[in-house]
């Protein structure tokens, strides 16, 4: 049996009423419903577990994501959380459930040169999506970031402040 078979407990049923719930609470920018736009949410990124799900919900703040849960919990909806999309064991690989995806919230909120901290979103993607695949193990593309964090250079600005840092 493939790994893309192993999944066969009941799939949930989500109310209907919930994805409009969820609409009203992210936008129609924070929802996505139609399968092709889906794709890259439901599949592991080695092709190893594919999975299922009626809505990816992508809220952009933490209010959002607050409320969605709750909206989630109060329809007795299961919900499985993806960062980044980037773990290799299939445990963000929804089976029925709601994904919530943490891919809107990308901005920088502080730099900290001091503590050499930065205080970030959930997801911080510098650069565009990478389209040549990860350089270290050599996946092919998926045309989206899953792996580009591994081989993206340093933002800007805490590539100046390293080097200031490194010259006192």
């Amino acid at each position: 049996m493939s790994l893309k078979q192993a999944h066969t407990a009941p799939r949930p049923v989500i109310a209907p009423d919930l994805i409009d719930r969820l609409r009203a609470i992210v936008g129609p920018a924070g929802l996505i419903t139609e399968r092709a736009d889906m794709a890259p949410y439901l599949d592991e990124m080695r092709g190893l577990y594919q999975g299922d799900s009626p809505v990816i919900v992508r809220p952009a703040s933490t209010a959002e994501v607050a409320a969605v849960v709750r909206a989630c919990a109060a329809a007795g909806a299961p919900i499985v959380p993806q960062g980044g999309n980037t773990g290799l064991c299939g445990g963000a690989v929804a089976q029925g459930e709601v994904i919530v995806s943490l891919g809107r919230m990308n901005k920088v909120r502080a730099i900290d040169p001091v503590n050499f901290t930065m205080t970030v979103d959930a997801i911080y993607r510098p650069m565009p999506p990478s389209t040549t695949g990860c350089s270290r193990c050599r996946s092919a593309p998926r045309g989206r970031a899953r792996s580009a964090a591994i081989s993206r250079p340093m933002p800007a600005a805490l590539r100046s402040f390293a080097t200031a840092t490194r010259a006192n």
